[in-house]
């Protein structure tokens, strides 16, 4: 009933907008000394998703809406979620950090439109980023579910959003769900987009944005997406376990402070997985483990790793006098990463930057290496801000609670690498954000 009559009134303002030729300079009245229109076209990063979900807050901090401020572009319209927002997970709010933990509240709400902010506006958005899209999402306005139906409001798909908008800048980012979804899924690489749809995809997109506008284009290439907190945020704990002649990296019983437990000696006890040759924990197993034991071995896994019967007894009881439950239950490989599929994402991300890079080129585009800033920040740091998790570090992290998308400072980051390659593509001379201001987003 509601988006019934949601979709009544959008109609109606479809109506005026498009019976009214004045609207759209009205609505551009901005300030004389920047563009007059800029649209960003992407997916959660580029709608600003923090913590597994979306709301103002988030979407007031979101690139896009940064790159706007520094622009002075001054009707730059969002799909605004209000408080609390909406979470990923259906009836949870986006995730909170409360009392050093993270956690998400119930969510109230029988409709997702009782939270828009601003459905009825006349116009298409200005950023029309759609969290979960892929390459052949953004030309495509049939696939309709809430968040969608929400955004797009039946007046197209973006890209074609964004022509009507006719902009004199545009931001396009788009293809990391085309393969961070197999790494989130434990190696399902069945979720990768293959290599050349993705190039075909790509190009349309890229090109129809070309030939039906004036704007002046920038894109952004794919991060490595192992290299993010989500994925590998138990790598501080693989380690090797001479005892029981494993000479690879492994991960390991950790405790409450995500430390590899010392049994002693230098003996650490590897954590059960199904899969071999596993590279990668993901972070959705701490709940698992730490609430059921999952991954954890009890006497008989002991055994089956080369322990005496004595030995598996003894070290059950310290296993539980480190406050976890040894279960003897293996994580399946939804919980992991192994060589082979790490080996095959990370080269899969090269790939599709390598077409980035090559149309780009084509099209006369520049490039922000979106990859290289994370290596950075994950490597050697970036204005001070790492790549560590919450856990690890609340006050200097670039990262949201849900280990895959950037907080406040790492969007910042993100915009300033947008700012830099439109000041010397373009011959701007847009300021760079003051991303100190967003240090210690969680620390209180």
């Amino acid at each position: 009933m509601i988006k019934n009559l949601f979709t009544l009134i959008i109609l109606v303002n479809l109506l005026i907008f498009t019976g009214c030729d004045e609207t759209d300079d009205v609505v551009n009245d901005i300030v004389d000394s920047g563009p007059r229109k800029y649209v960003a076209v992407g997916d959660s990063l580029t709608t600003g998703v923090q913590s597994n979900g979306l709301v103002i807050d988030f979407q007031q901090h979101s690139f896009p809406f940064f790159i706007a401020q520094q622009l002075g572009v001054g009707d730059f319209e969002q799909p605004l979620i209000g408080r609390p927002g909406i979470g990923a997970n259906p009836g949870k709010t986006p995730l909170m950090f409360r009392n050093g933990e993270i956690v998400e509240d119930d969510l109230q709400l029988e409709d997702i439109f009782d939270l828009a902010i601003n459905p009825l506006l006349p116009r298409p958005y200005d950023n029309l980023g759609i969290p979960g899209d892929a390459l052949f999402d953004i030309d495509d306005d049939a696939r309709i579910d809430d968040l969608r139906f929400l955004i797009l409001r039946g007046m197209g798909s973006q890209l074609d959003q964004a022509i009507d908008l006719d902009p004199e800048i545009i931001s396009f980012w788009i293809g990391g769900n085309d393969v961070i979804s197999a790494a989130l899924h434990g190696g399902d690489l069945n979720r990768i987009t293959p290599e050349q749809e993705f190039d075909a995809e790509y190009r349309d997109s890229l090109s129809k944005l070309r030939n039906n506008t004036s704007a002046s284009i920038v894109v952004a290439n794919i991060p490595d997406v192992v290299d993010i907190p989500f994925i590998n945020f138990f790598d501080r704990i693989f380690t090797t376990i001479p005892a029981l002649g494993i000479n690879t990296p492994v991960p390991v019983l950790y405790d409450q402070n995500f430390q590899p437990i010392d049994f002693g000696d230098g003996l650490f006890i590897p954590i059960l997985t199904d899969e071999s040759d596993v590279v990668h924990l993901l972070l959705s197993s701490r709940r698992p483990y730490e609430n059921n034991g999952v991954g954890i071995p009890d006497a008989n896994a002991l055994i089956d790793l080369g322990f005496t019967m004595d030995d598996a007894e003894q070290l059950v009881i310290e296993i539980q006098d480190n406050g976890l439950v040894p279960s003897g239950m293996p994580f399946n490989g939804e919980f992991t990463l192994t060589v082979s599929e790490d080996e095959t994402i990370q080269n899969t991300v090269a790939e599709f930057n390598e077409s980035i890079s090559n149309i780009a080129f084509e099209l006369n585009v520049p490039v922000v290496d979106a990859n290289d800033l994370l290596f950075k920040i994950n490597n050697q740091g970036v204005d001070g801000f790492t790549g560590e998790f919450v856990l690890i570090d609340n006050v200097n992290t670039a990262f949201s609670l849900d280990g895959v998308h950037p907080n406040n400072a790492g969007y910042a980051l993100i915009a300033n690498e947008f700012i830099k390659v439109m000041n010397t593509s373009f011959g701007m001379n847009i300021m760079l954000i003051d991303t100190g201001q967003f240090r210690g987003q969680y620390a209180n």
